[in-house]
């Protein structure tokens, strides 16, 4: 038997077994518990190390722990995601989930595997139960418009957990000093109530408008009447203003000068069996003349005559 061999052989399975490698950026704590002495903890840094007595429970790999930012997804209230209870939210007003994200990060790999059973599960168990005190004293309209509000909830969430992460080594690392609150998962009742309320909303607008259009329409038809005149067309579709245009041909005037007389005059529905319609100072007037009593008193205006009829 050739003893050197199988010395070099038990030395290469033995390194094979002790010899691990921590990759970045994970941190592993070591246990070693040997008769006559206290148990001691050690902290393993990215790298190759050696493990030279690997039989638990004298020397061996506590805990695994991933030591650099990592970020989780926190659904509160619902039901079909995890982590994060599946019980609603509950609001002033109403009931909804919550959407929000942490980014924890550990600092003391020692603490976090023997202060807690479990340092992620802690902390978010932790983020929502402050989520949860904080929110039921305000309605879900606030805290979902409201970006002060949000912000103030993130703020004080993020500074109530991190005094609970301290005492586990754990830490929150989101920008802001925040809880990132992503977004409120709103229940399908709660859904078809603000859909009924939209609508209800929009057709309130859509009245107003039109009110607001016919009011309007009122008050030019009312200052149109009050400066002079309104020109409608007649049984037969012949409009007023065709009507002026052939008594001021005959008559060999201005068609704003014939318009301005038969104001003044106070005349209404004048031309040929009430086709002018003509307002005065006093308001609408319905004195019907002829279309040879208008003839007359306009010429007769024009020569400056009194206002005789014949």
């Amino acid at each position: 038997m050739n003893i050197p061999l199988m010395i070099i052989g038990i030395v290469v399975i033995y390194l094979s077994a002790v010899i691990r490698y921590v990759p970045p950026p994970f941190e592993w704590v070591i246990e070693e518990n040997f008769p006559g002495s206290d148990t001691v903890k050690k902290i393993w840094k990215p790298g190759l190390h050696l493990l030279w007595f690997p039989i638990k429970p004298f020397m061996f790999v506590r805990n695994k722990l991933y030591c650099a930012d990592k970020k989780i997804l926190i659904t509160i209230g619902v039901a079909d995601e995890n982590p994060g209870d599946a019980s609603l939210v509950e609001f002033k007003d109403t009931s909804a989930g919550v959407r929000t994200q942490a980014i924890l990060k550990v600092l003391d790999p020692i603490k976090a595997t023997y202060m807690v059973d479990d340092y992620e599960k802690a902390a978010l168990n932790k983020i929502e139960a402050d989520f949860r005190r904080i929110m039921s004293t305000m309605k879900l309209d606030d805290a979902m418009s409201n970006i002060c509000m949000r912000t103030q909830i993130a703020a004080e969430t993020f500074k109530n957990v991190n005094k609970a992460n301290a005492r586990w080594g754990v830490k929150l690392t989101n920008p802001g000093d925040e809880i990132t609150i992503i977004d409120f998962v709103l229940q399908q009742s709660t859904l078809d109530d603000r859909a009924k309320i939209l609508t209800a909303q929009k057709d309130h607008d859509a009245k107003i408008k039109n009110a607001e259009a016919t009011r309007r329409e009122t008050i030019l038809i009312k200052e149109g009447e009050a400066k002079g005149i309104i020109l409608v067309a007649d049984a037969e579709g012949k409009g007023e203003a065709d009507k002026v245009t052939i008594l001021a041909k005959k008559l060999g005037l201005p068609n704003e000068q014939v318009i301005d007389y038969l104001l003044k005059l106070g005349m209404l529905k004048a031309i040929d069996g009430s086709t002018i319609i003509a307002t005065s100072e006093g308001g609408l007037l319905n004195t019907p003349i002829g279309l040879a009593q208008t003839m007359f008193a306009i010429n007769n205006a024009q020569a400056g005559k009194g206002g005789n009829q014949p």
